[in-house]
């Protein structure tokens, strides 16, 4: 859905958009009907898509299930007495946590002019985003795992895990610079 909408943006052929609509209803209307919010899947990449085609082509249901995945990714967050707060899981990897902060900026698109979804990603945005940091490599941690000082600055694969790799740097840095560029346009 986002790759259609992307290609509308190279060639304006609404044959694009058209796609990307159907899609997005079926996940809608098949994919996620009847299932209980709390059982949502946690889709960062339709988040992306519903976002980008609600700035080209409105649709209020595609809106409001962007929305329901949203809230549902916000809810499904570890709470500040959880083992790790502000993480999606009890044992805070940074990979799950860094893809639905993609989708929660995301979705401040989808929540604009609705002070209580905003509230509520911004709440959830920040929390994660804070927990994020936290799975950096800092020099101590790099250190005591014995890397060495060529990975500080990498995202390891959890807070208090030692493994540096290339995708867990580049959601976690996808997420930090989305919620970087929120706070600059004024969304958060």
């Amino acid at each position: 859905i986002l790759a259609l909408v992307r290609m509308y943006g190279l060639d304006a052929d609404p044959t694009w958009l058209d796609a990307a609509g159907r899609a997005a209803r079926y996940l809608a209307a098949v994919r996620d009907r009847g299932v209980a919010d709390a059982a949502l899947p946690h889709d960062h990449w339709l988040l992306y898509g519903l976002a980008d085609l609600e700035r080209i082509r409105p649709d209020p249901d595609l809106r409001a299930h962007g929305l329901r995945i949203a809230r549902s990714i916000a809810r499904a967050q570890v709470g500040a007495a959880g083992p790790q707060p502000g993480a999606w899981d009890d044992d805070g990897r940074s990979t799950p946590a860094a893809t639905r902060l993609e989708g929660l900026v995301a979705a401040l698109a989808l929540a604009e002019g609705r002070a209580d979804d905003v509230a509520l990603l911004s709440v959830a945005i920040r929390r994660g985003c804070a927990f994020l940091v936290r799975t950096q490599l800092t020099a101590a941690r790099a250190k005591a795992a014995g890397i060495g000082g060529a990975g500080v600055g990498a995202f390891t694969d959890s807070v208090d895990g030692g493994e540096a790799r290339i995708d867990y740097s580049q959601h976690a840095l996808s997420a930090l610079l989305a919620y970087a560029r929120a706070l600059g346009a004024g969304r958060l």
